[in-house]
């Protein structure tokens, strides 16, 4: 003898479960592409940020009286400052000495040439940092005098937009994930729902 037939109400029971299995798994996959890529634009703008910091440094270096003079403009600091409350380190270097700025700075494990930047996140003083280095080239004396000037800032305020930005995606996350289920058991109520006889 066959099975009988599954009725309407296991039927309903079956597409529910896989029409909600399928937003949740829709609704995870959002979550870690939105978080992702917020994540990535954060960090490029941050970036962005600590390189215009040192660009601005690296434009006050010049050479005068066959002497290497910084004059640090207070807006390249500023701009840092303004982001968020995180505490900022510099410093310029020719030749591997400090000519300003903190010298215990770690340096950098990437090679920089002459109008390069290099980016690293290390850790300065038991705090968790992100550190850019800009290379420049100056003459001086008739011989070439490579000019490193590196800007750091520590990530506690990148952490807690970081931490906005999670809470962020989980919430439209969840938000897709009910109203898909939502519709997942209206859609199941439509279909499985007895049609009227003649």
């Amino acid at each position: 003898m066959s099975d009988p037939l599954p009725t309407s109400g296991s039927l309903r029971r079956r597409l529910t479960l896989q029409l909600v299995g399928s937003a949740a798994i829709l609704a995870t996959l959002l979550f870690f592409v939105v978080l992702a890529f917020a994540r990535d634009v954060a960090q490029q703008t941050h970036d962005s940020i600590l390189l215009a910091s040192a660009t601005s440094i690296m434009d006050s270096v010049s050479v005068q009286a066959d002497e290497v003079t910084v004059d640090i403009p207070y807006a390249a600091l500023s701009m840092l400052g303004n982001v968020s409350d995180d505490r900022v380190f510099y410093r310029v270097a020719m030749r591997g000495q400090i000519l300003t700025g903190y010298d215990d700075l770690p340096n950098t494990s990437q090679s920089t040439r002459s109008g390069q930047s290099a980016f690293d996140t290390l850790s300065y003083k038991g705090n968790s940092i992100r550190m850019v280095t800009l290379s420049r080239r100056l003459s001086l004396n008739g011989a070439p005098a490579d000019i490193l000037t590196t800007v750091a800032q520590t990530r506690e305020g990148q952490a807690t937009q970081l931490a906005q930005l999670s809470r962020s995606a989980l919430q439209l996350g969840l938000g897709f994930f009910l109203v898909a289920t939502i519709l997942a058991i209206w859609a199941c109520l439509l279909y499985t729902s007895p049609s009227p006889r003649d």
